[in-house]
């Protein structure tokens, strides 16, 4: 298979489950917060971000290493995916007891102790399943990668909704990830064996290795949890639940979006590491092929999020008290692109080998964004009552940073002029929508505005030339059927 057709594969692979898992976790978008409200989705939110802290240190930055090194040598497979795991078990086990001990010591609630505990103990089963779908990831077969994650997903969607019909206790809500994960570990048990020669059980050299390699994605990845993912933390300590729970609503329809740029990045990273050791050219122009992408897919959304937030609160029939996730949803919506952006700036990044650099900028990330997300959650809980809407401004400025510290570590070259026009094109093709969106957005029509808009969007992309001729024709030839070699 020549190295378009895998690429091609892989994409199309990677959208397609997360097209399945975006439709799964948005069912239960539907239903979880009416059933629970702001304040119950304020504590599950709160549980999720504090066990987060601690997960984050499971891996110790061996998921991309796993990736990178897999992808450029697959003898390496059952080496360093075994080493992967002995770290994971122990540095799983002091995480999950870690995090109970503290939730205890702090003196919350019983409630709130339980979706800890509940969360703490799918902690693991997440790790050990992350490294085993990076090394197949490594491999460049998404499609088997993909199995697991449907699986997971129609277990985990189907578990929630049946939960909430039958009115459940919030804590076997936070327990759903525990069952579905133990059940898609298994599945890329049984898959991952195919993919190498035999076992080995780990060595010290292996695990000093992976270790060692993974130090700088462990900064990077430490930093970018505590200013990503700690923001429901700080709200429950400037606020209350219930501003968590506008937060989060926010946060989870943001977040439904990010199936594109994680789609893209995740079935790219591995071709992309291998063709920065192998062809400079290739690697580039693979690069701004992914930029351009995401550019053109990340424009619209964004201006959605800004233009008709309410509509989609009133769309998915949210009680009456998520009415203050409105305003954090339009600022959201400028932190969507910027997330894209970095998202795909970070790949980048990391498939060249810049990790060390991607550290620094995060700890610097992390030292501001952290009192930018106090501050911002103070001033606007005590102006307007909704803390939330601070605590999505500090996420805007962090990304805008983030972008701009991704640029200046990529490699020479990688992006030109182009790129930044292409930008403006894409933002030139969208206000035929927002014009209508605009003389629509108090009504229910802005959605039909939308569904007219998206297709004079996609023609003005055509005019303005955003997918020049010469992509068009090498996307096809990554598609086709047959080889062109």
């Amino acid at each position: 298979m020549t190295g378009s057709r895998v690429v091609a594969r892989n994409v199309l692979a990677s959208l397609v489950t997360q097209a399945i898992s975006w439709l799964l976790t948005f069912i239960v978008t539907l239903y979880l917060p009416r059933y629970v409200g702001a304040t119950g989705l304020g504590k599950l939110a709160f549980a999720g971000s504090f066990v987060s802290i601690f997960a984050v240190m499971v891996p110790l930055g061996t998921s991309s290493v796993l990736v990178r090194e897999i992808a450029r040598d697959r003898e390496r497979t059952a080496e360093l995916l075994s080493a992967a795991i002995a770290v994971r078990v122990v540095t799983g086990l002091l995480a999950t007891c870690g995090a109970i001990l503290l939730i205890r010591a702090m003196g919350y609630p019983a409630i709130t102790r339980s979706l800890v505990v509940a969360s703490s103990l799918g902690m693991m089963v997440i790790a050990l399943n992350d490294a085993i779908g990076s090394a197949m990831q490594g491999h460049e077969n998404i499609p088997r990668q993909s199995i697991a994650i449907i699986i997971e997903k129609c277990l985990s969607s189907t578990i929630s909704i049946v939960l909430v019909i039958m009115k459940a206790p919030l804590w076997s809500l936070a327990s759903v990830t525990l069952f579905s994960g133990a059940v898609s570990l298994m599945v890329n048990l049984s898959t991952i064996r195919l993919m190498m020669a035999r076992w080995l059980w780990p060595t010290k050299q292996a695990i000093k290795y992976i270790v060692t390699a993974g130090l700088p994605f462990v900064g990077y990845l430490v930093c970018r949890t505590l200013y990503g993912q700690t923001d429901p933390v700080v709200l429950n300590l400037v606020t209350n639940d219930k501003t968590v729970g506008w937060y989060a609503a926010a946060f989870r329809l943001v977040g439904s979006t990010m199936i594109i740029p994680v789609a893209l990045t995740s079935a790219v990273l591995p071709t992309l590491s291998r063709l920065h050791r192998d062809s400079a050219e290739q690697f580039n122009a693979l690069a701004r092929k992914l930029l351009a992408m995401i550019v053109i897919c990340g424009v619209p959304i964004t201006a959605i999020f800004i233009g008709a937030p309410d509509r989609l609160i009133a769309l998915l029939h949210y009680p009456h008290d998520f009415i203050g996730s409105v305003p954090v949803l339009q600022v959201d919506g400028l932190a969507v692109f910027m997330f894209y952006l970095g998202c795909v700036l970070g790949t980048v990044v990391v498939s060249s080998d810049g990790q060390s650099k991607m550290m620094r900028a995060s700890f610097v990330a992390c030292f501001l964004g952290i009192p930018a997300c106090f501050a911002g959650s103070y001033i606007t809980h005590k102006l307007w009552a909704n803390g939330a809407i601070g605590a999505a401004f500090s996420d805007v400025l962090l990304e805008i940073y983030l972008v701009w510290a991704y640029i200046q570590m990529l490699p020479a070259h990688t992006f030109g002029t182009e790129s930044i026009k292409l930008f403006f094109k894409a933002v030139a093709a969208c206000v035929p929508m927002g014009i209508l969106m605009y003389f629509t957005r108090h009504s229910n029509a802005v959605f039909g505005a939308i569904a007219a808009g998206l297709p004079l969007y996609l023609i003005a992309c055509w005019k303005l030339k955003c997918l020049d001729m010469q992509y068009l024709l090498s996307m096809r030839e990554m598609f086709s059927r047959r080889s062109k070699a």
